[in-house]
């Protein structure tokens, strides 16, 4: 029986494992953190993920047994091993961003590939809409399973990658027209996160899953002068943030936002460290 470990605690690799487990593989997970210490909306996926698996908290037992190794744990900071298992597959976000679990740059990949536009040739976006469900995760979780079958088929070592930003467009699957409640408030009380309509009409996904990125983005926004929002909701405990004060950060950013270009705003804040993205077209992403 092959002995598959999956490093790290990602919606891709999980979603692969599961599959190879039901395809009569022996799967072992090594989370690297509590599963507890995932969002709460994802724990019931997670749960569903896992079944057929045995969760290990340590990795070197399994790493040594292992003839196939899903490898996520790039997206644990200070995390390293050696890895000497005959087929290794590498699962990356393909952002230049923080190592962040990969789920919480979901929305990103969804941005910058396509997966939000309803348009999918080179004209302008018509409708653009944020769709919260792990479409790139859950599309790479298929091709891992199915490179891992391809290479436990040839033989041999194997070394593979698979990028969640090359693999998301090919699964888009339907069309989206834009509703502006499908841009909620997401991972932060803040309000930070979501869709804003950037001065050329197109829209900017802006991530702020973390107090720490939060306060990145108002650092730069501040840098701005007298444009920039109020700070004051910064600095109350998250616990503590009314939705009446993140509606209106949201209703201040969205001005704000409308100053600029969508790209003018991904290039300066990315720059920063600020998941952010203009929502591109399928065609563009191609393009680049």
């Amino acid at each position: 029986m092959v002995h598959v470990v999956e490093l790290g605690n990602a919606i891709a690799g999980s979603v692969a494992g599961r599959m190879l487990a039901d395809e009569g593989c022996r799967v072992t997970k090594v989370p690297l953190r509590s599963l507890d210490a995932e969002p709460a909306d994802l724990r019931a996926a997670f749960d569903a993920w896992d079944t057929g698996k045995r969760i290990v908290m340590s990795p070197d037992e399994a790493l040594a047994a292992a003839d196939v190794v899903i490898d996520q744990s790039w997206c644990h900071p200070g995390i390293d091993f050696a890895i000497s298992a005959p087929i290794v597959c590498t699962v990356g976000s393909g952002l230049d961003t923080d190592p962040t679990p990969l789920h919480d740059f979901e929305s990103m990949i969804g941005a910058l590939s396509g997966v939000f536009a309803s348009a999918v040739s080179g004209q302008a976006i018509g409708g653009t809409a944020y769709v919260d469900v792990p479409i790139a995760s859950v599309a790479a979780g298929i091709h891992i399973a199915t490179a891992i079958a391809a290479a436990l088929a040839a033989g041999g070592p194997r070394r593979l990658s698979v990028c969640l930003l090359d693999v998301a467009p090919f699964h888009k699957g339907v069309e989206f027209s834009f509703s502006e409640h499908l841009a909620g408030v997401r991972g932060t009380q803040m309000g930070a996160s979501g869709m804003f309509q950037a001065g050329d009409g197109r829209w900017l996904q802006l991530d702020a899953p973390s107090r720490a990125i939060t306060e990145r983005l108002f650092g730069v926004l501040a840098s701005l002068g007298p444009a920039a929002p109020a700070l004051a909701s910064l600095h109350l405990p998250l616990t503590e943030v009314t939705p009446a004060q993140a509606a209106a950060l949201r209703d201040e950013l969205r001005g704000l936002f409308s100053t600029q270009p969508a790209v003018w705003w991904e290039r300066l804040l990315s720059e920063a460290g600020v998941p952010c993205g203009a929502c591109r077209t399928t065609a563009e992403w191609l393009g680049q």
